[in-house]
């Protein structure tokens, strides 16, 4: 897959991992680790966090 979002975290986060193909990208909605990223070849971006209402 070329991009993957991530909306659960835990052990979905990592199995998208998985997922991706070398330079691929996941979008997170919960904050993690950028060093996991990079060690799988692809690029993580996070998405803001929002207050609850």
């Amino acid at each position: 897959m070329d991009v993957v979002f991530d909306t659960a975290g835990g052990e979905t986060y990592h199995r998208a991992f998985l997922t991706l193909k070398m330079g691929g990208l996941l979008v997170t909605a919960v904050a993690f680790p950028k060093d996991e990223a990079s060690s799988y070849g692809v690029s993580l971006v996070e998405t803001p966090k929002v207050a609850a209402a």
